[in-house]
């Protein structure tokens, strides 16, 4: 199942597989009974893969993050990086690593518990000014499952990036739309505008390489790095304040610890590079913090100035 020189960018997705999602996502309530979030929790600090070809895939562009970056970037071995990132992409065959399945066929009751919420105040803050708020996160590990639980105690939409198989897609579609009210793909930028000229909180990741053409380079652990401008764009436009939002899965089956910081002073400012390698900063603080959960498998560094050569070949 690997595809390229450096392994898959997702996980293939094949027809049983979109049936089975399918099959969970309309039997929502008996799959939150017989598997509980605490179950997934628990394996993941055991670090016990579930499906064996689902992980391996995922590790060859972990790996090559680890090799690659160990001095500047984790404080830890190799084989440490690659086991915390293990740890949030073993569950659920096609799911790109970004939980265990439950953050969107759960039941609302099973994830009663598992959160430790901080920073709220700052949310409702930044709602006061009738802008809307830019919910600033990244890509770690736990996307789904901290929008999930952040959206049990506050109402927002998120921007994402559809995925490639229609059936999957579809089903993804169909239980963020149900859980966070809206669903904005990522090039239906009017419609994040929207959701904000509503006063609605809109979750947006900035963190992906989307190409030469589309970015600029600043720096992300010491590398300079193809990053969107998307952040400053749309506060200046929408007058929005921004708003950082991380999660992180705690130890064992502790559940996950929510966090919104205080709303960016003085953003955007008068140049768009400087507010990007602002951003830029933002999210290599928070992945330093937790450098195991961040989803190094969408190969943050494939796309480099002209000259230098690849890092993933």
């Amino acid at each position: 199942m690997l595809a390229g020189k450096a392994g898959v960018q997702s996980l293939i997705i094949h027809e049983p597989a979109s049936l089975f999602i399918s099959l969970l996502a309309n039997l929502e309530r008996a799959w939150s009974a017989v598997v509980p979030v605490a179950t997934p929790l628990a394996l993941a600090a055991c670090h016990w893969p579930l499906d064996r070809q689902a992980v391996l895939p995922v590790f060859t562009p972990a790996q090559t993050h680890c090799r690659n970056q160990s001095v500047t970037l984790l404080p830890r071995t190799h084989r440490g990086c690659q086991r915390g990132h293990s740890a949030g992409t073993v569950f659920l065959p096609g799911h790109r690593g970004n939980g265990n399945g439950h953050e969107l066929v759960g039941q609302r009751a099973a994830f009663e518990g598992l959160t430790r919420l901080d920073g709220l105040e700052h949310l409702h803050r930044a709602l006061a000014q009738g802008k809307g708020v830019i919910l600033l996160s990244a890509h770690f590990t736990t996307l789904e499952i901290g929008g999930r639980l952040l959206s049990m105690q506050s109402p927002f939409h998120v921007m994402y990036r559809p995925h490639k198989n229609a059936a999957f897609e579809s089903v993804l579609q169909a239980a963020r739309t149900r859980h966070f009210r809206k669903a904005i793909p990522r090039g239906d930028l009017r419609g994040m505008l929207r959701s904000l000229k509503e006063n609605i909180p809109v979750w947006y990741a900035p963190d992906q390489d989307y190409g030469r053409e589309q970015s600029i380079f600043v720096p992300f652990f010491g590398i300079r790095t193809a990053s969107i401008t998307g952040t400053s764009r749309l506060a200046r436009i929408s007058k929005a304040p921004v708003v950082p939002f991380f999660q992180t899965r705690l130890p064992g089956a502790q559940g996950y610890q929510l966090t919104l910081y205080p709303a960016l002073e003085g953003f955007p400012g008068d140049s768009i590079e400087a507010d990007t390698c602002r951003i830029s900063a933002i999210i290599e603080a928070r992945v330093r913090e937790q450098p195991g959960q961040y989803l190094w498998a969408h190969r943050r560094f494939k796309t480099r100035p002209e000259g230098e050569p690849g890092v993933y070949d």
